[in-house]
């Protein structure tokens, strides 16, 4: 059975909706905006304000779903007080182009090869539009461009669709095929259930919800600490910081590689698919569905998630260990080397996702056309949570089994590394009895076509951020 989380400790209502239960709607837009002026900015924030959708309401919500975001130079751009800036947390101030190196956004990924001006400073305001029907998507956005034009000087830079692929192609919600989205924290103190597997494993068994800290500023987190950046209270209590990518799949290469390699599993693409992210592409987890898919297991959420690997999968036999789910999520890994040391529930992240670009047919040749998901990861310290799974869980070498050269096939970085009289190809390694079966100069089937990091503020704060100001026009960071 679920485990019962505590009585809510959050006001709902001032967190924006999305964040810890998805929406349920099929079609999105985000919309990224440059403020010309404080005065215009926040009279724009003003405007779109009573349109944002709070946690508490969104399941009564209009017809549309709408977040709001700002980069470090967008809060600049409001006016917000110098000394409130410079109390926000270096890779938020930073932005995440800078971050780049660090994050393994290399070769292709590398920002001079994004999406411009994805990446790029002048990217002030992300608003997020979604809707269940493509009509009353195209009218709310038509209302927000509305408002930015009566605001004053804000522009609208650029503009990302998405949309979900809906019955016909189900279970899948990414272009690879599988079923996205189901190993997400189980969270505590916001009203939703807490199902085994879902939140931190225990010593002797069992899990423990991960405390709302860890996504949610003013809250302790999984180390008892309580957030103090940035400095303004009013900013801080309820925001929560989102890493936002544009993840291009190729997925006639994916599925090229698995035709190609399928005789390292006996011949079985399903298997090797399912070995390189963990699960089959219904949903089900490898670990508890090892020779087969099991769409009923996938579908149960009591069942779903619950399970550990150095138990009974040690050497990676069910799980390799770079599979890209045991890469985002260790589990019980931790828990050996460093029980009291690394907690691995305050470095997860909430992954949130939609897919853009049309669906490729199964067999059907490369169409030309750009294709893959929007990806955001909420979280309350970007640096320990989404930057430890991006650079440390996925990105890194695999140093503590021995493969140095492996990557996480789906989300890591795969071009090679180490110095150049040693340069190491990507590998995927697959054990198999007292074998391991290793598939060499992995390609790279995921590239990121821009990103950077936002804040979502709580919707108090949002009032704030819209409060007229006596200040100048000011230049951005």
């Amino acid at each position: 059975m679920p485990q019962t989380p505590t009585q809510p400790a959050v006001d709902l209502s001032d967190v924006q909706g999305g964040i810890f239960k998805d929406y349920e709607v099929e079609f999105e837009k985000h919309l990224f905006f440059a403020i010309g002026s404080v005065d215009a900015g926040r009279a724009f924030v003003r405007a779109v304000r009573p349109w944002v959708t709070n946690a508490k309401a969104q399941e009564q919500a209009a017809d549309t779903r709408l977040n709001l975001g700002f980069t470090w130079p967008g809060l600049d751009a409001l006016g917000v007080e110098d000394a409130a800036l410079a109390s926000f947390p270096v890779e938020f101030r930073e932005g995440m182009a800078a971050r780049a190196g660090l994050l393994g956004d290399n070769g292709p990924s590398a920002p001079g090869q994004w999406d411009p001006p994805l990446g790029e400073r002048k990217l002030h305001v992300w608003v997020l539009v979604q809707a269940a029907r493509p009509e009353d998507l195209t009218g709310r956005r038509d209302e927000v461009l509305a408002m930015a034009r009566a605001s004053g000087a804000i522009e609208l830079i650029c503009e990302q669709d998405g949309a979900g692929f809906g019955p016909a192609h189900a279970p899948a919600r990414e272009h690879f095929g599988f079923m996205d989205g189901i190993g997400q924290p189980g969270v505590e103190g916001v009203g939703c259930p807490v199902h085994p597997g879902t939140g931190t494993p225990r010593e002797g068994g069992g899990w423990v919800p991960i405390p709302v800290g860890c996504f949610l500023l003013g809250y302790p987190d999984a180390y008892g600490r309580t957030a103090t950046r940035p400095k303004s209270d009013v900013l801080r209590h309820n925001g929560t910081y989102m890493a936002y990518r544009k993840l291009e799949q190729d997925v006639v290469r994916f599925r090229d590689f698995i035709d190609a390699n399928a005789h390292v599993v006996g011949g079985d693409k399903e298997l090797l698919a399912a070995k390189m992210v963990g699960r089959w592409r219904s949903g089900a987890p490898l670990e508890l569905a090892p020779d087969r898919d099991d769409p009923a297991l996938a579908a149960d959420p009591q069942r779903n998630n619950d399970f550990r690997y150095f138990d009974d999968d040690r050497r990676g036999e069910k799980v390799p260990h770079s599979s890209h789910i045991r890469r985002t999520n260790p589990r019980d890994r931790f828990l050996e080397k460093h029980a009291g040391v690394i907690d691995p529930g305050a470095h997860r992240i909430i992954r949130r996702s939609k897919p853009y670009g049309p669906w490729l047919p199964e067999g059907a040749e490369d169409d030309d056309e750009r294709r893959g998901i929007h990806f955001r990861a909420f979280n309350a310290n970007l640096m320990d949570q989404f930057e430890v799974v991006q650079a440390v869980w996925t990105g890194s070498a695999n140093e503590s089994f021995g493969l140095s050269s492996d990557r996480d096939p789906i989300a890591g970085s795969n071009e090679t590394m180490g110095p150049e009289s040693r340069r190491l190809q990507a590998t995927f390694s697959i054990p198999r009895g007292q074998c391991v079966a290793t598939l060499y100069d992995l390609p790279r089937f995921v590239t990121v076509k821009g990103g950077d990091y936002f804040f979502v503020p709580s919707l108090k704060a949002l009032d704030s951020l819209g409060a007229p100001v006596d200040a100048p026009e000011r230049g951005t960071r």
